[in-house]
Order: C-alpha cells, then sequence, then structure tokens
C-alpha cells in the first residue's frame, strides 16, 4: 500500500509539470556546422605474429547539418558531419567517415544575448569511408555557449569531448576533443 501511495503522489506531481511542457513553445533551427580537433587512438590488432596496441594521434576536420529544438533552458541537439581524419600511423588508419550527434543541453542565461551550455549524448560512426571501416559509437561531453545574435538566428559555439570504439582492428578505442562552430535559423515552432 506503501509503494501504491508513493506512486500516486508521484504522478500528482509529474502530471502539472506535463501539462506545462505541453503549453510550451518548442523552437527549431537549422543549418551548417564546422570544426576541428585531435584525436588520441588505441589501435589494437595484429601485427605479423601477436597482437599489439599502437597510441595513434591525429587532428580531424568536420563539417555538417545541425538540427536544434530549445524549450525554455533546454536544448535538443542532432546533427550529421562528415568527418576527414589524419592520422600519423604505420599501417595508416587515418579515415573519412560520417558521424551522427544526438546531445542534450541545459543553457543558462547570462543575459538576453548569450546562453551558456553544456551537455551529455552519444555519437554514432558509420561507413561509407575512404578505407575498411566497421564503424564506431561511443558518448560525447559539451562545454559551450549559444549567441542570439537575433530571434531568428543563433551562433553555436562548443567544445567536445568523444571516447568509444574505433572501427579498426579489434577492441580499438578512440578519445577526440576540439571545437564546433554553428550557424542556424529559426526555421519553425511545434
Amino acid at each position: 500500500m506503501k509503494k501504491f501511495t508513493i506512486l500516486i503522489l508521484s504522478f500528482l506531481f509529474f502530471i502539472p509539470s506535463i501539462s506545462l511542457l505541453a503549453q510550451e513553445s518548442f523552437f527549431t533551427y537549422a543549418g551548417g556546422v564546422v570544426g576541428g580537433g585531435l584525436n588520441h587512438i588505441e589501435y589494437k590488432d595484429w601485427f605479423e605474429d601477436e597482437r599489439k596496441t599502437k597510441q595513434v594521434r591525429g587532428g580531424f576536420l568536420n563539417c555538417g547539418l545541425l538540427l536544434n529544438i530549445y524549450i525554455r533552458y533546454l536544448v535538443g541537439e542532432i546533427s550529421m558531419h562528415y568527418i576527414y581524419n589524419s592520422n600519423d600511423s604505420s599501417p595508416d588508419i587515418s579515415v573519412s567517415h560520417l558521424i551522427y550527434n544526438a546531445i542534450g543541453k541545459y543553457a543558462y542565461e547570462l543575459d538576453k544575448k548569450i546562453l551558456l551550455t553544456s551537455g551529455l549524448g552519444l555519437y554514432l560512426e558509420t561507413p561509407p569511408s575512404n578505407i575498411g571501416y566497421d564503424g564506431g559509437a561511443g558518448f560525447i561531453l559539451t562545454l559551450g555557449s549559444i549567441y542570439r545574435y537575433n530571434w531568428d538566428w543563433n551562433i553555436i559555439f562548443d567544445l567536445k569531448g568523444r571516447y568509444g570504439s574505433f572501427g579498426i582492428g579489434e577492441d580499438s578505442t578512440k578519445f577526440s576533443w576540439g571545437i564546433d562552430l554553428g550557424l542556424v535559423k529559426r526555421i519553425g515552432k511545434i
């Protein structure tokens, strides 16, 4: 009976917040994003007769499409990028491929024009690529800001860190960090 009472009370507090969200407007923005940064790959594979781990470092450049959904101080971000990696290794594992991000951010309003953001999300790397690449996936952590140029245009700046699997070798991992700069235009209201 105690569990049932707690469940009923939770719903009573939760239902008003749902109705408040239902009354809110969801603003959608779309645009482009460019970025770059550094990566560190632990490349594990069979080399000659034994399994070894190689530490590979390099850089990357990316550009793509960005969709943001705003509700109060929450921002949902979905993006698709084409990423070009340049790594210094033998064998060469410099791979270019598509990457998809889904990030949830909290935005703190400094003033009417500037918001500070932090967020957490997931990424998925997929073929097609320039070499045999099985894809990868992992987590993203962001810290950044949004500058409201005017009601219709936002400039987005993000520092991003990604950690996850790397699709070449056996159990290879990749840690990357970098900067993204986006420009989005308001395209509608839900």
